[in-house]
């Protein structure tokens, strides 16, 4: 009796492990979507995916989408980063700041938090932040 309820504590223990792990890995996965634009072009900034994608657009990450870097944006809501997703700044110094980012930048009297910045493994460590390197115009 007394291995049995230890085998079976044994694996409630393994299942909660399992589902503690599975809820941390699907916890830390932004998918970068595409965010509406309004009538002038700027994009509607709605959540941390649309952000991630924004960021794409002006670094030229994105598969299949051309670079911008004078895109223009404005903050709708306000957007919470989940835990343990890191942040690329939108904009870099590329060779001698050709790779800034040159649009507008409209906070909308929105947030961002729990925005994390790991740039200990790149050159540009003195650009961190939500914007690397900007020649653009930023609003709150």
């Amino acid at each position: 009796m007394i291995k049995l309820m230890q085998k079976t504590m044994i694996l409630l223990v393994s299942l909660l492990v399992m589902l503690a792990i599975g809820s941390l890995s699907a916890y830390a996965s932004i998918t970068p979507t595409q965010p509406a634009q309004d009538g002038n072009g700027v994009y509607q900034i709605t959540s941390a995916g649309e952000l991630y994608w924004f960021a794409g657009l002006v670094n030229g990450t994105l598969k299949d989408v051309e670079q911008n870097r004078a895109a223009c944006a404005i903050l709708t809501a306000n957007i919470t980063i989940p835990e343990g997703e890191k942040w690329t700044p939108i904009g870099s110094y590329g060779e001698s700041g050709e790779m800034a980012y040159t649009g507008t930048f409209d906070g909308g009297g929105c947030t961002i938090s729990g925005l994390y910045c790991d740039n200990t493994s790149t050159s540009d460590r003195t650009y961190a932040g939500l914007f690397g390197y900007n020649s653009g115009t930023k609003k709150t």
